[in-house]
């Protein structure tokens, strides 16, 4: 499993004690800077790995700030291939909970998972949501469609 690399940098933002975000624009960037250096290091090494928020979501975060087109993006796939399906987590209100690096509501990761599902499908990618359980239900459920291929 490869770590979220935003909550890495908004983590150490405020160990700065800076915002704990920049502009929309600089923290995609650092984002995707930080998810290509994750794949690249995991790349080649056999069977799958699974990204909490993968390289493909700051390229939708890319592509809302008007950084990349839709033909870079297509690039940068071919570049750094992934399963056509993506697991999709919905914001699930009774475990949500804001800490030191996810400041946003409720409401707002709703907007957010919303936009993330709908940018992968516009790519022809296939969001498979993992339904609401315990940890050890979505954990089988997710072996599941693995080993099924």
């Amino acid at each position: 499993m490869a770590p979220d690399s935003a909550r890495a940098i908004i983590r150490k933002r405020r160990e700065q004690g800076l915002s704990p975000r920049p502009g929309p624009y600089a923290f995609a960037r650092a984002i995707y800077q930080a998810d290509v250096r994750e794949y690249d290091r995991h790349r080649g090494k056999g069977g799958p790995v699974f990204y909490d928020r993968g390289y493909g979501d700051v390229l939708g975060m890319l592509w809302e700030v008007g950084a990349v087109s839709r033909h870079e993006t297509l690039r940068h796939f071919r570049a750094r291939p992934m399963d056509r399906r993506v697991l999709y987590f919905p914001p699930w209100q009774a475990i949500y909970a804001r800490d030191e690096e996810r400041d946003q509501s409720f409401e707002e990761a709703v907007r957010v998972g919303s936009a993330v599902r709908d940018w992968y499908e516009a790519l022809g990618f296939t969001p498979v949501a993992v339904s609401f359980g315990s940890p050890e239900q979505r954990a089988d459920a997710i072996l599941d469609l693995v080993l099924a291929g």
